[in-house]
């Protein structure tokens, strides 16, 4: 490990470590650089870097985030419990604004796609970025190009809370059988989503 991993690139390196156990994570960071780990972290998903980060001592973790990027994508994952759905989220994900038009959701979505995954609904929120609806691409496309967003969502969402337990989590997108759960906190705010990967 610490003859090759140096020889690698940032992100086949990210990559690396987000498939690895906790357990070997710790093992191969302990080689890197704070700088270069730095870089990694930035490379990798928010939830897998905050899980890293959370299992290494306060002050190692603390540098590293002074060096990070993508720090504020990280910090907010940091106070969750590992077992809960705020610990399990990841704070990459598509909303969309209620007021806007199905032309501009798809321009959106268009601009986002190549570094995103697109699924097959989007949530939707206010202007306090609260979760108030879904919507599928299907509709966006079958409407009018002017159509409000808030026109044709279903403001019936399947959520869990961050402190969700990570079982209930798991019961829940089983019984749905969703390919994503939005998570939100005690305001009701979107603040991350859960993925099949995510709970597996």
């Amino acid at each position: 490990q610490s003859l090759i991993l140096p020889l690698l690139d940032i992100q086949t390196t990210a990559s690396i470590l987000e498939e690895l156990e906790d357990h070997e994570v710790l093992g191969v960071v302990d080689d890197l650089p704070t700088d270069l780990l730095a870089d990694v972290l930035d490379e990798m998903e928010p939830d897998e870097a905050a899980d890293l980060l959370g299992d290494l001592p306060p002050v190692q973790a603390s540098e590293l985030l002074l060096q990070m990027e993508a720090a504020k994508e990280v910090i907010p994952l940091l106070e969750y419990e590992d077992e809960t759905a705020g610990g399990l989220m990841t704070t990459t994900y598509l909303a969309l604004k209620k007021n806007s038009t199905t032309d501009q959701a798809i321009q959106f979505l268009r601009k986002v796609s190549p570094d995103t995954d697109v699924p097959y609904y989007l949530y939707v929120t206010n202007e306090n970025q609260q979760l108030i609806g879904v919507v599928g691409l299907r509709e966006l496309v079958i409407n009018n190009p002017k159509t409000p967003i808030k026109e044709i969502m279903n403001p019936e969402v399947i959520k869990v809370q961050a402190g969700s337990d990570q079982e209930d989590v798991a019961r829940i997108m089983s019984k749905y059988d969703l390919t994503m759960i939005p998570v939100v906190n005690e305001r009701d705010m979107l603040v991350g989503v859960i993925t099949p990967d995510d709970i597996l």
